[in-house]
């Protein structure tokens, strides 16, 4: 059994923050509870109390919070967990492995068998990789920066470039091609996750799907990023390719600068991206692009399992990322439509 796939960590960050939001209230027909709660972190456990009988074990407290950091998983705790989880959601899952299942029970639905939405999964899986992992100061911004610039600007844009290189096929692409990416600025995520610390800094988190046009069966390359909103004239941008994309072969890192927009209601921004190219070499490129947004994606709350908001883009981000995309051939009008028009005209521009 596989112990270090990153599903099975991020089945595991949802497990636990479903127990800490659910602490004394019903589950599994019972109540959950934090047992052991007068002793150390050590020796405390997450069971069920029912009306009758003794607590139902589930799993130490201190373990699944582990465990939801990717630290001392074996094949024999997940089968352990897994025995258990079967005993609290009875007939809910349709398998025995819930947790190892990735293929018949992905990520995503494993937290809505869960009771989760699809949109407090995201938010809680990036506020978890946001207070887990080391940060990076210069793309972090304080708590009150980060929402109102959130506030004004989060939502879904297209990202527009010129690609001339050889994966680039130039019987179909003989001026070079269009690359139409989508790019969603999200929300800001803590990074401690501690209430009382009213200070701790935010990042922005951003997400960016290119599209292919080299032969290696993959439509769409996904990559998860921050943008650094410090400086009034300019946005700093880094994302990095999701993990394990074993397809292309490389893990690629994706620096950008743009302008900034002005205010809300602005739609076109400008800029320069370094990345690796498509070609068979991943040759490092600079490209200027264009950035334009569409109006219809802002910033919403909403209540969480736990009574707590949370962030997610309204309407949801989840078509907009993956059908917004395409390569075109600049000189054919026909394959073009208004917002594509504009960019190659905004493009043209910066290339003057």
């Amino acid at each position: 059994m596989a112990v270090a796939n990153s599903k099975i960590t991020r089945k595991l960050m949802l497990l636990e923050y479903l127990f800490s939001s659910l602490v004394n209230r019903p589950l599994g027909g019972g109540v959950l509870i934090e047992s052991g709660a007068g002793g150390g972190a050590g020796n405390k456990a997450w069971q069920i109390k029912f009306e009758k009988g003794s607590p139902f074990f589930i799993i130490e407290v201190k373990k699944l919070r582990d465990y939801a950091k990717g630290r001392g998983i074996t094949g024999q705790s997940l089968r352990e967990l897994e025995s258990n989880l079967l005993c609290v959601f009875p007939k809910v899952f349709g398998t025995e492995r819930p947790i190892t299942d990735v293929t018949n029970i992905p990520v995503f639905k494993f937290g809505s068998l869960l009771g989760l939405s699809q949109q407090e999964c995201r938010f809680q899986l990036d506020a978890t990789y946001a207070s887990s992992y080391p940060l990076v100061r210069s793309l972090s911004c304080s708590r009150k920066v980060a929402k109102e610039f959130c506030t004004s600007f989060s939502g879904c844009y297209y990202l527009y470039r010129f690609d001339i290189n050889k994966a680039a096929n130039p019987s179909e692409f003989p001026h070079g091609v269009l690359v139409k990416s989508a790019l969603s600025i999200r929300y800001p995520v803590p990074h401690k996750s501690f209430e009382y610390d009213g200070n701790s800094r935010r990042s922005i988190k951003v997400k960016l799907n290119i599209p292919s046009y080299s032969d290696k069966g993959v439509n769409l390359y996904k990559y998860d990023g921050l943008v650094g909103v410090q400086s009034s004239h300019w946005w700093t941008w880094i994302f990095q390719g999701r993990f394990g994309d074993s397809l292309r072969g490389i893990e690629d890192v994706i620096l950008m600068y743009t302008g900034s927009l002005g205010g809300p209601t602005e739609r076109i921004i400008t800029g320069t991206m370094l990345t690796q190219n498509q070609d068979n070499n991943a040759t490092p490129t600079p490209s200027q692009v264009v950035l334009i947004r569409d109006p219809r994606y802002k910033l919403a709350t909403a209540e969480g399992i736990s009574g707590a908001e949370y962030s997610r883009l309204e309407p949801d981000e989840f078509d907009f990322m993956r059908s917004a995309t395409g390569l075109f051939d600049p000189s054919d009008p026909d394959s073009l439509d208004a917002t594509d028009r504009l960019a190659i005209s905004r493009l043209l521009q910066l290339k003057s």
